[in-house]
């Protein structure tokens, strides 16, 4: 039976500062999706743990573990959308769901641990929920330990490649500009021989003509400037794009 071919990834033609800020947030999504990782096993870590804390001990667990919802919701929401304040913008999250390269099911999976957390919050900001039930809580984690844990894992790599993939059109276009960049130096060398050999002819015809050549002499004299001026830039353009090129 022949292998289904993999649909080829889409990239959006971007400007230089969008590159850059594209880049900047998907390394950011990087980290952000294995937070999501780390709070989703806290929330329940926690949950396991009010029914055996102290009164006080349990209200400091409880307050911790809406800080954790309510972080979890955030960066579920900049997946979705993007969130400014966390530097995540929506030309990045557009990005990374058309790349072909993420899964959008994680999404659902976090929208499903949010509704399935629900009930640990059901009594008020001061008010840990006196007693869960403890098959909800073996159902959850082994939720978060399996489902949630593998979409988190298969988003991140997803976020990567999708950052690969800019990083690739980075380079390329670095090359593409280096190579533009020579070849206008090569054409801008070409023409400082074509103005010396302007300049030489100028030379021989004025000292031909003699004094009636003077004229003549001192154009000579400027092409021949000219032509070093636009040498000596045309090798400092080249060594500029090849010191940056190494670098």
């Amino acid at each position: 039976m022949a292998m289904a071919e993999t649909a080829p990834a889409k990239l959006v033609n971007l400007s230089n500062s969008e590159l850059d800020m594209v880049k900047l947030a998907l390394s950011d999504l990087i980290y952000i999706t294995g937070k999501q990782r780390t709070l989703s096993h806290r929330l329940i870590l926690h949950a396991s743990l009010l029914s055996i804390c102290e009164d006080v001990k349990t209200r400091e667990l409880y307050h911790k573990m809406q800080q954790d919802r309510a972080e979890f919701a955030r960066v579920s929401g900049a997946l979705m959308a993007g969130d400014s304040e966390m530097r995540i913008p929506e030309l990045a999250i557009n990005i990374l769901w058309s790349s072909g390269k993420a899964d959008r099911r994680t999404l659902d999976l976090m929208r499903d641990f949010q509704r399935r957390c629900n009930v640990l919050f059901t009594g008020g900001e001061d008010t840990p929920p006196t007693h869960i039930d403890q098959r909800w809580l073996v159902e959850t984690a082994e939720f978060v330990s399996g489902p949630l844990m593998t979409g988190l894992s298969d988003l991140t790599f997803g976020v990567r490649n999708t950052l690969n993939l800019y990083l690739d059109m980075e380079t390329a276009r670095a090359v593409t500009n280096r190579n533009l960049i020579h070849s206008a130096t090569t054409e801008l060398k070409r023409m400082s021989k074509a103005v010396q050999m302007l300049a030489i002819n100028a030379k021989v015809e004025s000292h031909r003509l003699g004094e009636a050549g003077a004229a003549m002499q001192f154009v000579a004299d400027e092409m021949t400037k000219l032509s070093k001026n636009v040498r000596d830039f045309s090798q400092k353009i080249s060594s500029y794009v090849d010191d940056k090129s190494e670098s």
